[in-house]
């Protein structure tokens, strides 16, 4: 068997846990809400600087405001992140929970007949 055919379906489940994370914490999770939020503002507050940080090569020179600001954005993005990943992992473990247990039914059903 083709190994790129093992996994065809692993992008499909991963693109479906993503929105479900992001979804979930969008709607219930205050703390990730608010840092998305100061994130935005960071984001807009200093547009120019993270167009600069995309678009130009080589060196780029800040203020002591502007690298405050990538400083204080980096580590709100680290924070936010960090939520993701936790929430991927537990969301992951409650869909192997309900995978394992339609194996076992589905085991139990092959033997009875």
């Amino acid at each position: 068997m083709d190994s790129k055919n093992i996994v065809s379906w692993l992008p499909e489940i991963e693109s479906n846990i993503d929105s479900r994370v992001i979804h979930y914490l969008n709607q219930y999770h205050e703390e990730y809400q608010e840092l998305r939020k100061a994130a935005k503002e960071l984001a807009t507050e200093y547009a120019d600087l993270f167009r600069r940080m995309e678009t130009e090569t080589g060196e780029i020179t800040l203020t002591a405001k502007e690298r405050q600001a990538y400083v204080e954005y980096q580590q709100i993005r680290f924070d936010y992140e960090g939520i993701e990943r936790q929430y991927f992992y537990l969301i992951g473990q409650a869909d192997w929970i309900q995978y394992s247990r339609l194996l076992e039914q589905l085991s139990q059903e092959k033997e009875e007949n």
